[in-house]
């Protein structure tokens, strides 16, 4: 994966079961539902927002101490290693002011009676010198384990705005506890879109999919778990005027035309290749291509037609669409042209090279 979480989840998501009274150990073990760990470093380390939740994470944390560098210290607590997550996690908080550090050491009490300072050397030593290979393999065993996810996220990466991934991985249903789990996806659009993977069974999944506020929302409402951000569904005229935008901005189109009633938006290109942006909803859309003899050379679209030809669906791509049973495959797509101009552009590009030629 291009990326492999987002840095600001996580404390939230800390900071929320810290509240729910869950211990250090606890917490530490959501934290351990995270798959796909970077190699750049051998421990996976979160900033705490609270000295408060620094405290009570040291009080089930394997080994507690502070490490300095360059005159900015870090008081740490440690994770070990295991079975499940095969690197340290470490959640810290960091102080320069030293003013400041005492208020730390006060509010953390007999917890710094006997925890160790460590300068550089110290602090490496806490951690396997063959760090990457043990990341390496842990990481190629969990990707066999969970190929659909992996898939999803890399072909969304490529074929949309989506640039994060990650994927908590549980043994149960998240919200109701059934071993019978399979995983559904939720984006969070924010410019480079964060595509995240749940734990649900088949029918939390389908109450979450029928709820109409989203995945995440029902998930976030069952689990009466805040999300600072907004996840109301598009209105039609959001999505229209999302398509407008984009055929006008990104696709330097002048729009010739606009058909309410059928939700069309068609717009021309400098070169006389014409765009038309159908947009009845996330699974009823199209994007049509033509060229300047009016004819249809590419099209993406969400018609529920395709489900033997290809292994993600409903949403496919044509890329000779007037071939009778012509070649379709899987697209990626979310029926938002703002999230899927990526695509667009690079089969419009593509298109105007070959009529060149």
């Amino acid at each position: 994966m291009k990326k492999i979480f987002n840095k600001e989840f996580l404390p939230e998501l800390i900071s929320f079961l810290y509240s729910k009274g869950f211990s250090g150990f606890e917490i530490d073990k959501a934290v351990q539902c995270i798959r796909n760990i970077s190699t750049s470093k051998p421990f996976f380390s979160i900033e705490l927002k609270s000295i408060n939740i620094l405290s009570h994470m040291m009080e089930t944390s394997d080994h507690p101490h502070v490490y300095g560098e360059s005159s900015i210290f870090y008081f740490n607590a440690f994770y070990n290693a295991n079975n499940i997550f095969p690197i340290p996690r470490i959640y810290y908080i960091k102080e320069q002011n030293l003013f400041k550090m005492r208020n730390i050491y006060e509010a953390i009490g007999k917890k710094t009676m006997d925890m160790p300072v460590y300068n550089h050397q110290n602090f490496c030593n806490l951690f396997a010198k063959d760090f990457e290979n043990i990341i390496k393999k842990f990481n190629n065993s969990f990707n066999k384990k969970d190929y659909a996810f992996n898939q999803i996220f890399e072909s969304r990466r490529l074929a949309t705005n989506v640039e994060e991934g990650m994927r908590f991985f549980l043994d149960k249903c998240i919200l109701c506890g059934s071993e019978d789990i399979g995983f559904t996806t939720t984006t969070i659009d924010d410019h480079e879109a964060f595509l995240l993977g749940i734990t649900l069974c088949n029918s939390c999944c389908q109450k979450a999919l029928e709820s109409g506020s989203g995945v995440l929302a029902y998930i976030s409402k069952e689990l009466n778990f805040p999300i600072r951000f907004e996840t109301k569904e598009l209105t039609e005229k959001e999505i229209l005027d999302n398509g407008k935008f984009i055929i006008e901005s990104a696709l330097k189109c002048e729009i010739t035309k606009v058909v309410s009633d059928k939700r069309e938006i068609h717009g021309k290109r400098k070169s006389g290749f014409e765009i038309i942006f159908r947009l009845g909803s996330s699974t009823d859309y199209a994007y049509m291509i033509k060229n300047p003899e009016n004819a249809q050379v590419a099209r993406f679209d969400s018609a529920d037609h395709h489900r033997s030809r290809i292994p993600f669906g409903p949403d496919h791509f044509h890329p000779e669409p007037n071939k009778k049973n012509g070649f379709v495959e899987s697209s990626f797509l979310y029926g938002l042209p703002s999230m899927d101009i990526k695509s667009i552009i690079k089969v419009i590009e593509e298109r105007e090279k070959e009529y060149i030629k």
